[in-house]
């Protein structure tokens, strides 16, 4: 899978390319749950587009169905579009998307869908690049870049299997060892 991994410590997975490896889509989802207690992560999302995945995440583990995002990221208050796109945003950005939010606010925007009928050129008039910027991301006509992982060093792990009595402590033992390797 691609996987992208931010300094402060999101983790963004792509399960699409794993159709028939670790199980497929559908495997790998279903121990995305296991995986997240396992390595302690306390938010997940699932998402068909993960540029959406940031402002979506409303609650510790958020599963949308394919094609479900965008109704579900229009039906988002307006405060939190300043989430869409990139894992991470500069402060300099950052400050200015809130600060378009306010302004949206008071012209009467309340939900995202209210900012995604606008015509293009009436948000460049009224909210400028930042609000073209936005716009695109809402309508999904810019993708997150997600690079293949590759890791530093080899992945290893060592294992005492001599006081192993039979298969099944066996495979209790090498459990964390597999989700560790599967992520």
């Amino acid at each position: 899978p691609k996987i992208s991994c931010t300094s402060t410590g999101e983790l963004l997975l792509d399960v699409e390319g794993t159709q028939k490896l670790l199980g497929g889509e559908k495997g790998v989802l279903s121990r995305l749950e296991n995986i997240a207690e396992h390595f302690h992560i306390e938010k997940t999302v699932v998402t068909d587009r993960p540029e959406w995945a940031k402002p979506l995440g409303t609650g510790p583990y958020t599963v949308i169905p394919p094609g479900q995002s965008q109704i579900r990221l229009f039906g988002l208050k307006i405060d939190r579009i300043p989430l869409l796109g990139e894992l991470v945003i500069k402060d300099d950005e950052w400050k200015e998307r809130h600060r378009l939010v306010g302004f949206m606010r008071r012209v009467g925007l309340g939900h995202i869908h209210d900012f995604a009928k606008l015509p293009p050129l009436a948000i460049n008039r009224r909210f400028g690049r930042m609000g073209i910027l936005l716009h695109q991301w809402v309508w999904g006509k810019r993708e997150l870049p997600i690079s293949l992982f590759l890791p530093d060093e080899t992945l290893s792990h060592t294992l005492d299997a001599s006081d192993t009595v039979s298969i099944d402590s066996l495979i209790l033992e090498l459990t964390p060892i597999l989700y560790r390797l599967c992520s």
